[in-house]
């Protein structure tokens, strides 16, 4: 071992010898790992029910994007075709290779153009699902997994986001704990937290959207949550 590494890794020992017991204690990280103990909680997370849709709503609207209420999945097409209609966009769209897209009578908008090409490329708008949405925020949820893949939702300057209302949460903890839950506690690669549109105000402290990301965010949010 050279005496350059041997100094290294003895500073190192002398400094975990110096911290507290309890830190280095590995079966304290696990217990604490284990019990996935929440944070402090905002208020106005802690709501359900009608109040956890308007909150959603209310915080979404905030953060410039816009949002359209459909009663079931198969008014998703519709929907999609009379947002890009009334923003004068073409009636062009990349549909995510997802079941819950792919397999809607999208012949209920016969004047939208579908593709499943490069969403960059697209004149119109990506349509993807989201996992989950944070009322606390308005915040979508985006998984990198198949079949979301995050290029679907970040390449296009319109992204239409198709959420199910009864993956609403309150706070970002609940996200966790759903996730951990799912699929024998899958958890992907990445986790995107999206609220509103891409924004920067780097240049002359001027709010510019679309710097990074879609410079339009619709969220289509489908049926209702339960009673709360």
């Amino acid at each position: 071992m050279s005496a350059a590494r041997e100094a290294i890794l003895g500073k190192l020992r002398r400094r975990l010898d110096a911290m507290p017991a309890l830190a280095r204690d590995a079966k304290t990280a696990e217990a604490r790992i284990a019990r996935h103990a929440t944070n402090l909680v905002p208020e106005r997370a802690t709501v359900s029910g009608a109040a956890l849709v308007a909150r959603f709503e209310d915080m979404s609207k905030k953060a410039a994007a816009t949002i359209a209420r459909v009663d079931g999945p198969d008014a998703i097409p519709e929907a999609v075709a009379d947002y890009l209609r009334s923003q004068n966009l073409p009636p062009k769209a990349f549909i995510a290779p997802d079941a819950a897209l792919t397999d809607l009578d999208w012949s209920a908008a016969p004047a939208l153009e579908l593709s499943n090409g490069d969403p960059a490329k697209v004149e119109g708008a990506t349509v993807t699902a989201a996992i989950a949405g944070v009322a606390e925020t308005g915040t979508v949820v985006m998984s990198s997994a198949e079949p979301s893949r995050m290029r679907n939702h970040l390449l296009a300057e319109t992204s239409i986001v198709v959420l199910s209302a009864d993956t609403l949460v309150g706070g970002y903890e609940e996200v966790w704990a759903r996730l951990r839950k799912s699929r024998d506690a899958f958890m992907p690669r990445a986790i995107n937290l999206i609220t509103g549109p891409s924004r920067t105000g780097d240049i002359e402290q001027v709010i510019e959207l679309g710097a990074h990301g879609p410079a339009r965010v619709h969220v289509i949010l489908v049926g209702e949550v339960s009673p709360g």
